[in-house]
């Protein structure tokens, strides 16, 4: 008889209501939720060849978490805004005598916390230290942390798992194709996690996983790095080889992405968007006064003229999905009226508009701290409140006005 195998429960959280779960959009295509965890899927595929392991799967927007399940081991991971529901989690299943594997986003940036909660913590990219793991577990000698201290080569990276999820249970499917972003935004933490270097996988690698998920059920596949618009050859390139694989199927795939305003004055790369099936580009106008993306180091998108852009997306068929701050040091009561006539004279369809925070570990969170400006916690939501005392306006003034937008 052969080793028994390692059990490990996979368990996503679940999203706390917000903005970015788009409920009543899921709920109209007959979905559960927006997307699978690609970060879990990633992770089955990263264990080692013939090792024995099994994977059970629960995705707790999809179903009812199993606390009872029969399992050597629970991995978790999850992104700030699940920072709660992940404590209940791994104090649910540690009180059950199950131990807890911890990773992810809310890991990597506050290990502290992670660590005092979980019986091995993942700090950074995993597709390295999950294989070291699973080696140490099955030799008894798993350790508490294990941290990912350089950037990974993404060529390296296995296509995602998909074989524990159900297409229908969701709205797209997500397919990585780069990670890290060249620019440092004062406000954004995502560098803490992807750095500051470039990084891609291969074409072919790529298309190994869109075929995969048009395999596994997809009609829609949103490409989730930060920047879809970061190296245009190689944007190009994969550009014109999804048009060539849409064309040999029978049911083509349509794609989603975020990407720069800088991407609607672009007319070729728009054209070949348009050509692969892309129907929403995420597009971070951010604001229209150049002096709000001067203040937070966004001044490269001074010179990008946000009304052409954002109506040269929409003369492609491609619907422009506009993403707007409000709460800037040189906003004031007159940004909610500026920002309601930009949305109307570029006939913008669909539009996020949060309210600018300061997450830890951030420049802009260093600043106002050193200044007196950080009140509370940031919950990792952007809509509806703000850690960020305000300059020109009252919080009363400024939560009101973008509630009105």
């Amino acid at each position: 008889m052969g080793k028994k195998p390692l059990r490990i429960y996979c368990v996503n959280p679940k999203n706390p209501e917000n903005f970015w779960t788009m409920e009543s959009s899921v709920r109209a295509v007959g979905a559960k939720t927006l997307m699978p965890n690609a970060a879990l899927a990633t992770l089955m595929a990263c264990t080692p060849e013939g090792m024995a392991v099994r994977y059970l799967y629960c995705d707790e927007n999809v179903r009812t978490i199993d606390f009872d399940t029969a399992c050597d081991l629970v991995a978790v991971t999850g992104f700030t805004l699940h920072a709660d529901r992940i404590r209940e989690i791994c104090a649910a299943f540690r009180a059950r005598g199950v131990p807890v594997a911890l990773g992810g986003v809310y890991a990597t940036l506050y290990p502290s916390a992670a660590q005092r909660i979980a019986d091995h913590v993942f700090i950074g990219e995993a597709e390295h230290t999950w294989p070291i793991f699973l080696s140490d577990w099955t030799s008894g000698a798993p350790k508490h942390r294990y941290v990912q201290e350089t950037h990974i080569d993404l060529r390296e990276s296995p296509a995602p798992r998909w074989s524990h999820i159900r297409s229908g249970d969701y709205l797209y499917f997500a397919v990585q194709t780069s990670r890290g972003c060249p620019n440092n935004c004062d406000f954004c933490d995502a560098i803490r996690i992807v750095g500051r270097r470039y990084r891609t996988k291969s074409i072919p690698q790529i298309m190994r996983e869109i075929r995969n998920a048009y395999d596994a059920g997809a009609e829609t596949v949103f490409f989730s790095e930060d920047n879809f618009f970061v190296n245009r050859t190689f944007t190009v390139e994969l550009l014109q080889e999804l048009i060539r694989w849409n064309r040999s199927v029978r049911t083509p795939l349509s794609f989603s992405c975020q990407a720069t305003v800088r991407i609607g004055e672009d007319e070729e790369v728009l054209r070949l968007m348009a050509d692969a099936k892309f129907s929403v580009i995420f597009l971070g106008v951010e604001t229209i006064r150049p002096q709000c993306l001067r203040e937070v180091n966004k001044g490269h998108l001074a010179s990008v003229d946000p009304y052409r852009s954002v109506m040269n997306i929409s003369a492609h068929g491609i619907l422009p999905f506009v993403g707007l701050i409000v709460g800037f040091d040189h906003d004031d009561q007159d940004t909610f009226g500026e920002l309601e006539r930009y949305i109307e004279a570029t006939c913008t369809p669909f539009a996020s508009i949060t309210v600018l925070s300061a997450p830890e570990h951030t420049v802009l969170y260093e600043r106002l701290r050193s200044q007196g400006r950080i009140s509370g916690g940031f919950d990792g939501k952007w809509h509806f409140s703000t850690n960020i005392v305000p300059v020109q306006m009252t919080l009363h003034a400024l939560l009101a006005g973008h509630r009105w937008l």
